[in-house]
């Protein structure tokens, strides 16, 4: 018999073997990184800065599961999401980029998860991994990831997509470590946000969906785990007891009614549902909008009740089909019902985890409808996706592009103009404009007290004291006992050089917060202009026990050292400061004078000039650089720095310290020359007097010879 050759069939990949698995993994994570590249330099904003610089619980490892209890700031009654922070701030230092880091660690893991989730729960590889990179790179994500206090989001995320996975291990396996991996799981999700609270309620669907077939046998089957996880609902309960409304943050006040924050979540829902599908107007912050127009809310609400009870008819008849929307509508239902959060009405972070329903969803049917070409669109959405997010993280690069993003969006949206206008008054340094952002919020909410103590400073900052000081009194009246109100009053006092009055002010925001190292800081300030040099000192060290990088306060208690003759130690202090930040021109000018007085001149000089290249704007370093070579002999240097000076602010002193400098040279026609000047600009300038008279003695004395 002949003998014919047969070629064996090629076999298709198997997406789900250990090398594809692997491959498919490090694609994933290559992917999330490029999303988000850019998004490391972004500064602390908004809400980030009490919740981590602020916050001196995550200094130390010790304290990481005590976070603070005021103001329904982030962090409080979160103890999980607090120790993450403190675990960063030990790994990375107290700096934007480790926590940027750290987010976006934890979405990649969250990402690898729901792949893992969907891979178990759909049987296929392929259509888990587009769900899962589509999810990760999604820019409706990037509030949660970008957004570095928003960790709140991804965190629980995390935490809840492992409980999921978890319980799917122990279904299939009945293991031990998997019910304990399950019921951690849930439990550190309960510690780091109140939406956790619907895991145990989602899982036991989950069970009931996709692997008991009924209520009653999940129950039979898994009683337990499904038990011990409700019971962790006790910690939650205790944690949001505590908290007491958190700080105010939740529930009902005179503005905002039950059946306006309802008819405001009517409209909030499609909205998300928009920017699932096109993320063109993704927003940092909504406010406190209430939306009134029924003529919106109705057909919105309306829309939502139809969808609300298809799901709960696809519950009952299609649990397959009826299981993503209820994870959309649960996960949401802790914010987005009646449980009003009135500092938030809409938030975009609140979609992290019910974006994952939705989006498998859409994969599930693009496989239907295209086959096996399913991947083609998903291919070029999860690019277009990608290359969406990079555009969207660069409006967090700064705080004024991303309040700049937030007004042009909500125009109407009062906090977002008075943030826009914070960042131009204390660091952009530009009162002017500040002033018409903070008039800009009040004309939207006339009786907004954070905007009127702004308005007030930025102010008395153009000149204008009487009308500033009034402004930051009237807010203190709408909002009395507030600690920020009355450490602005004090600040705006001392602005105005009415440190006396400053005082109280500054005394009684510490007697609301004693740790607060603002008003430490605000509060040495204005002893030191009181000449109350040892009382200055521990406040001083107070702030600085509480924030020990402050710039501002080593900077100043270095020079309040300095000005006490303590030089070594203001040296110490200064170091400190550079070594928090290298490119401080003012520490470096403080460290350069110190050394000069400690006889180091090398060291000083150079510190002097480093400080110039860094920032040559200030007169007052170029001065000191000028004073500095004149007085460690480098006369023909000084020259040329005081030529500048000159140029640039003439004055009679420059002019009489620059004919002096010509003097030493030799320069006598020129040292007349400067002496003439300054004489023109001041007559009665005693020192150029004497110093012309001295020279043009000496010259004529010479003359007669």
């Amino acid at each position: 018999m002949p003998v014919t050759n047969k070629t064996a069939p090629t076999q298709p990949p198997s997406f789900d073997s250990p090398r594809w698995l692997a491959i498919g993994a490090l694609l994933l994570l290559a992917l999330i990184f490029v999303a988000y590249h850019n998004s490391f330099n972004g500064p602390f904003i908004f809400d980030d800065v009490e919740s981590i610089p602020q916050n001196m619980s995550i200094r130390h490892l010790d304290t990481a599961f005590s976070p603070p209890s005021q103001n329904g700031i982030t962090v409080s009654g979160r103890p999980v999401l607090n120790a993450s922070f403190a675990l960063n701030h030990a790994l990375t230092g107290p700096k934007p980029t480790g926590f940027h880091y750290g987010n976006l660690l934890i979405h990649a893991f969250a990402a690898l998860t729901l792949w893992a989730v969907v891979r178990h729960t759909l049987r296929s590889p392929l259509l888990a991994w587009f769900v899962a990179a589509l999810w990760a790179v999604h820019p409706l994500q990037t509030e949660s990831v970008t957004y570095i206090v928003q960790r709140a989001e991804s965190l629980v995320g995390l935490f809840y997509l492992l409980t999921l996975y978890g319980f799917i291990r122990y279904s299939s396996s009945r293991s031990f470590p998997w019910f304990l991996f399950t019921c951690s799981a849930c439990l550190l999700g309960m510690g780091t946000k109140e939406v956790m609270a619907t895991a145990p309620f989602i899982i036991f669907f989950c069970d009931r969906t996709f692997i008991s077939g009924s209520f009653r046998t999940a129950w039979h089957r898994h009683g337990k785990l499904h038990l011990c996880l409700a019971s962790t609902l006790i910690l939650l309960a205790w944690f949001v007891t505590a908290e007491r409304g958190r700080g105010g943050s939740v529930g009902l006040n005179e503005t905002v009614t039950w059946w306006g924050y309802v008819g405001t979540q009517a409209v909030a829902l499609p909205r998300y549902l928009l920017l699932t599908v096109w993320p063109a107007q993704l927003t940092l912050d909504y406010g406190t909008l209430i939306e009134t127009n029924y003529a919106i809310v109705v057909p919105c609400g309306l829309a939502m009740i139809g969808a609300l009870t298809a799901t709960i008819l696809a519950l009952v008849r299609r649990p397959l089909l009826g299981f993503p929307s209820l994870w959309f509508f649960a996960i949401l239902a802790p914010s987005s019902s009646v449980i009003p959060v009135v500092t938030q009405t809409i938030a975009e972070h609140r979609m992290y985890l019910p974006l994952a329903a939705l989006i498998t969803g859409f994969v599930l049917l693009v496989h239907r409808w295209l086959g096996r070409y399913f991947w083609l669109p998903l291919v070029l959405l999860t690019l277009s996706a990608t290359a969406f997010t990079i555009q969207r993280n660069a409006d967090y690069q700064t705080e004024l592009t991303i309040w700049a993003d937030v007004v042009a969006k909500r125009p109407d949206n009062h906090r977002a103009w008075n943030n826009l206008g914070a960042f131009q008054l204390h660091k952009a340094k530009s009162p002017q404009q500040a002033a018409i952002a903070f008039q800009r919020a009040l004309a939207l909410s006339p009786d907004y007290p954070e905007a009127h103590n702004n308005l007030g400073q930025a102010l008395i900052k153009l000149g204008q004291r009487e009308d500033g000081l009034a402004l930051v009194e009237r807010s203190m009246r709408l909002a009395p006992g507030k600690t920020n109100l009355e450490a602005g009053c004090g600040s705006a006092l001392m602005d105005c050089e009415l440190y006396v009055q400053a005082l109280p002010h500054l005394e009684k925001a510490l007697a609301f917060a004693p740790n607060d190292p603002a008003a430490h800081f605000n509060l040495a300030n204005a002893l030191v202009k009181l000449n109350r040099a040892a009382e200055a000192e521990q406040h001083y060290l107070t702030a600085l026990t509480e924030s020990p990088d402050e710039i501002d306060a080593l900077t100043n208690y270095g020079t309040l050292l300095r000005n006490l003759g303590r030089v070594d130690e203001a040296v110490n202090q200064f170091k400190h400061a550079l070594r928090v930040d290298p490119t401080s021109a003012e520490a470096h000018n403080d460290l350069g004078i110190a050394l000069l007085m400690l006889g180091r001149d090398t060291d000083g000089l150079q510190h002097l000039r480093d400080a110039i290249r860094l920032n040559p704007k200030p007169f007052e370093t170029r001065l000191n650089l000028t004073r500095a070579l004149a007085q460690t002999g480098h006369t023909a240097e000084a020259v040329i720095e005081c030529e500048k000076l000159v140029r640039e602010k003439p004055g009679a002193e420059l002019f009489n310290n620059l004919g002096m400098l010509h003097g030493q040279l030799g320069q006598l026609d020129k040292a007349i020359g400067a002496f003439q000047t300054a004489l023109q600009l001041d007559p009665n300038n005693v020192n150029a007097q004497e110093n012309y008279a001295r020279v043009r003695a000496f010259l004529d004395a010479n003359s007669s010879r």
